[in-house]
């Protein structure tokens, strides 16, 4: 534990890991020093009938307004002085101060206690060269084929077909659910089209809609999942009835101008497809690049690094990971939560040591790399622009970005070479 004083008796700082006190001793002669001079200053400023201007009494403002003027500067005594106490101290509060403030009256000393967490000091390791792997992805043949596939899977024709219903086929239904002969929410609809075997549905659905045909109604029982997302509907059993008004089976479309036209692309013909969808797969192999060595370097800190961290900062990247993440237990969420705020402090330190700094050039980059080709370059980094919270996201992307090309340029010396589906199974990455 450390404990001192300013050289003024000012403040009084005290700290123990990452908890820290501050006392603050402000003098009632300073206070009222203070608050005279603004009770002048608003006089000077105010107007009142029967009154010159600049004329207007202080006493009638102190009567009026006195104890909301003394709060407002006790405060900013207070504040100042913290702020120099941090300042001197090298601390960075995490999190919102404890104050306890004591009473505040004009002719009595006031005492200020402050109790916070700081963020830690980080010290950073050496880079060994050959530490981390500097992936290079690129995209080849078999990533363009595999684009093309999923365009034409993506884009299938229908044909209405005679006979039972198989794997593959599309059915046109009507659906309707009960549970203890009740409706309930979400349980029916008309009209739907479903593809046989796409994964859908509930594995029970799925299973009944195999050997259906037109005209056909059937009824059938689903049973939710104990882990059902509808938390009212987990571990139920339903009875579903179905009536099939159309059967369809699948025709690949082929590569010609009307598919081009469909799904949006230039080309005139297959050759000039080919080389539209292999420029689309370059761009994505270096997005995916950039993803596959920002998570090598995040790997690396959280493996070379196990610091203290703020419990406020925790329980607020906790609030995060909740949201994207809601299948985590308590304690596996408070574990990403601390690595993640350690990787964010020690990104900070790498940049702030290399001076690491961004420019509109280097977000526009960025941003044109995040872009869907479905809307206009421009349109997309407008609409970004427009928010200045979505801004700040992207700058601090930008930034992490430049530290890990710093951090692999010192140590990424080892090199794999992966094609875009490889990178895609690498990142879990499922379409």
């Amino acid at each position: 534990m450390t404990q001192k004083e300013s050289s003024q008796d000012a403040y009084k700082f005290s700290r123990e890991g990452l908890l820290c006190k501050v006392s603050i001793a402000m003098e009632a002669i300073a206070i009222k020093a203070a608050f005279n001079k603004r009770l002048k200053e608003l006089a000077a400023r105010h107007r009142g009938p029967g009154f010159r201007p600049g004329k207007f009494p202080p006493a009638i403002i102190k009567a009026q307004h006195g104890d909301a003027i003394l709060q407002e500067v006790a405060g900013e005594i207070a504040d100042k002085t913290f702020q120099e106490a941090l300042e001197k101290e090298s601390i960075q509060v995490a999190g919102t101060p404890k104050v306890d403030l004591s009473e505040i009256e004009l002719d009595k000393d006031i005492t200020l206690q402050a109790e916070f967490e700081c963020v830690p000091e980080v010290t950073l390791k050496e880079l060994k060269k050959g530490a981390i792997k500097r992936t290079i992805v690129e995209a080849d043949n078999k990533d363009v084929d595999d684009a093309i596939e999923k365009l034409l899977t993506e884009n299938m024709n229908w044909q209405e077909k005679k006979g039972k219903s198989a794997k593959g086929d599309q059915l046109t239904l009507d659906y309707q659910g009960m549970i203890d002969q009740k409706a309930f929410d979400g349980g029916s609809a008309d009209g739907v089209e479903i593809t046989v075997g796409g994964g859908k549905m509930l594995p029970d659905f799925e299973a009944a809609l195999v050997s259906v045909k037109a005209g056909d109604e059937k009824q059938f029982d689903v049973l939710f999942p104990k882990d059902y997302m509808q938390k009212d509907l987990a571990n139920k059993k339903a009875v579903f009835t179905i009536k099939v008004h159309a059967v369809k089976k699948s025709k690949k479309p082929t590569l010609d101008a009307d598919f081009f036209k469909k799904i949006g692309s230039d080309a005139e013909n297959e050759t000039g497809f080919r080389d539209e969808i292999a420029k689309k797969q370059t761009k994505e192999s270096e997005w995916l690049q950039d993803k596959i060595r920002h998570k090598a370097v995040v790997e690396w800190i959280e493996k070379e690094y196990n610091f203290a961290v703020p419990s406020s900062m925790v329980e607020e990247e906790k609030k995060h990971i909740s949201k994207t993440k809601p299948e985590l237990s308590e304690e596996e969420a408070t574990s990403q939560a601390e690595k993640n705020i350690r990787v964010s402090l020690v990104l900070q330190k790498i940049a702030n040591e290399h001076n690491v700094s961004v420019n509109e050039k280097m977000i526009r980059a960025y941003l044109e790399k995040l872009a869907p080709d479905f809307i206009a370059l421009d349109m997309f980094i407008n609409w970004y622009q427009q928010d200045k919270e979505r801004m700040t996201k992207v700058q601090v992307a930008v930034i992490e970005q430049e530290v890990v090309k710093k951090v692999l340029l010192q140590c990424g010396e080892k090199e794999d070479k992966i094609s875009v589906c490889q990178a895609k199974a690498f990142l879990d990455i499922k379409e």
